[in-house]
């Protein structure tokens, strides 16, 4: 049965969307497409548009929710005649999902079951099959399995063209010859991979450089295996979706090994410390018992004297180790600010570029959005997430969070352009916010950029006093809220951004 023509609409609506990073209304088109072919009974339908909301949901960093569509994709593969391209499509994503949440024996259920399939007789698909099998082997710690799987996916790239993996499977298969002591290949891989570094997503940049670092390292080059892991963690921070928890525990321990080697024992705990929080955070059991093992022998060491001609690249990590403790912080005192202020510096990011802003603001952009909420942490955690509404005192304790915040981040070195982002993202466009009731253009672009894509993430966000709205109903409230709370033009500007 052919899709109809409203089916096709909102499976390419939903996969442009989600292309431009605008996940809320991406998510939507995709849950438009299933309600739309599930009435048919057709699983040739009804899988891809579940594959379409697992995209989505990973995207958002949702494995649970990714998994739960794929289990409605396994059950109709299990009931019903579904071709093999439907089967092997929903089994490969089950791999790549379990592996990313450490289920690892469930991840190998499933490449049995692709094997089954005969996978290695679908040129589209092999590449991602051998791809992520290296990375089942790198969870497992099996390193000549991986090195075979990542050349495979390697090779599957030169055929396809596909460049975006090519650099993981180099990535990868650097990594395996780093485990098997074969440097020389590990740096050949390493350097190629980030030969293409605009080619690269945030994530994988650092994942490459982590490991560079890494061989550095084992080399003794401590001075070029902490620029390394500093370009990995600058990488990681202007990351536009999501802050990936798994590639900032791989470089915080990076660097938690080379200031211990440096006698920089407290630098060393507090890398290390970070690094065992977000695996265990990850439930990937097996990194957060090496990071700490690697605590343990820290603490039971001997106390070294520490080496100070490193001085230098120590004081450089400060800006980017205080953003990272920063929104540590932010998590703690509620674990929505975080998701949030990712959610809002991705946003920010697309909004700044539809208004033409040069790199360097978009820079600033980033930090500012990703820590507008950083006075929060000063605020009573019980006003944050009360239920009930506040007194009039108490709203003015909440509002001050983002002059507190401008002068928390003082000492950083952001840009004044960023601090005054932050101390102004709740002026209002008529004004009458705070804390200065500037009104119109006398608000620095920068707020008003993120006011606009704050209240939209707000509005679609699900809270503990009130359900997420949906994209058409926030795009309903961010036009009333123009020229009164928002700058009518941003307004206008972001939502076409979502035109399609």
């Amino acid at each position: 049965m052919l899709l109809t023509a409203e089916a096709q609409q909102r499976r390419d609506n939903g996969a442009a969307l989600l292309g431009r990073g605008l996940l809320v209304a991406a998510g939507e088109e995709f849950a438009r497409w299933l309600a739309l072919v599930e009435s048919s009974g057709d699983p040739e339908q009804i899988i891809p548009a579940l594959n379409g909301l697992v995209k989505a949901a990973t995207s958002r960093g949702d494995q649970e929710g990714a998994l739960a569509y794929l289990n409605k994709g396994l059950v109709l593969c299990d009931r019903a005649a579904v071709g093999k391209i439907h089967k092997l499509r929903v089994y490969l994503n089950l791999m790549i999902v379990y592996t990313e949440m450490g289920r690892l024996d469930d991840a190998l259920q499933f490449v049995r079951k692709v094997e089954e399939l005969r996978v290695d007789e679908d040129p589209s698909l092999r590449l991602i099959y051998w791809l992520n099998q290296g990375v089942l082997h790198w969870r497992r710690q099996e390193w000549e399995p991986m090195r075979e799987a990542s050349d495979k996916a390697y090779r599957e790239s030169l055929c396809t063209g596909d460049i975006g993996r090519r650099n993981k499977a180099l990535t990868n298969r650097g990594i395996a010859h780093l485990e098997l002591a074969d440097y020389t290949r590990a740096e050949e891989d390493l350097k190629s991979a980030l030969s293409l570094a605009d080619r690269l997503d945030p994530s994988e940049l650092a994942y490459a450089y982590a490991e560079l670092g890494r061989l550095h390292f084992l080399r003794g080059d401590y001075s070029s295996a902490l620029d390394a892991g500093r370009d990995a963690l600058g990488a990681l921070l202007t990351d536009l979706a999501f802050l990936d928890k798994e590639e900032v525990a791989r470089v915080s321990r990076l660097f938690g090994i080379i200031f211990s080697t440096l006698g920089q024992r407290n630098l060393a705990l507090k890398y290390l410390n970070r690094s065992a929080a977000y695996y265990s955070q990850l439930g990937l059991r097996g990194e957060w018992q090496r990071a700490t093992e690697m605590i343990g022998q820290v603490l039971s060491g001997p106390v070294r004297p520490a080496r100070s001609q490193l001085h230098s690249e120590v004081q450089q990590l400060d800006f980017l180790t205080g953003v990272l403790d920063l929104t540590d912080d932010l998590e703690s005192v509620d674990p929505y600010l975080r998701g949030h202020s990712e959610r809002v510096a991705n946003l920010a990011r697309l909004l700044g570029e539809a208004c033409g802003l040069p790199d360097e603001d978009l820079v600033t952009l980033n930090y500012a959005a990703r820590l507008h909420d950083v006075g929060m942490v000063a605020v009573d955690a019980e006003l944050i997430r009360r239920e009930g509404p506040l007194n009039e005192a108490e709203r003015r304790r909440v509002a001050m969070h983002t002059e507190i915040g401008e002068e928390m981040l003082r000492p950083y070195g952001l840009p004044r352009e960023g601090l005054q982002a932050i101390r102004h993202h709740h002026e209002h466009f008529n004004g009458g916010g705070t804390p200065d009731g500037l009104a119109g253009d006398a608000i620095p672009l920068l707020a008003r950029i993120i006011t606009v894509v704050d209240v939209y993430d707000a509005l679609t966000s699900e809270r503990i006093y009130r359900g997420a709205m949906t994209h058409d109903q926030a795009v309903d409230e961010l036009r009333a809220m123009a020229g009164r709370e928002l700058d009518p033009v941003l307004v206008e500007r972001f939502l076409a951004l979502h035109d399609i």
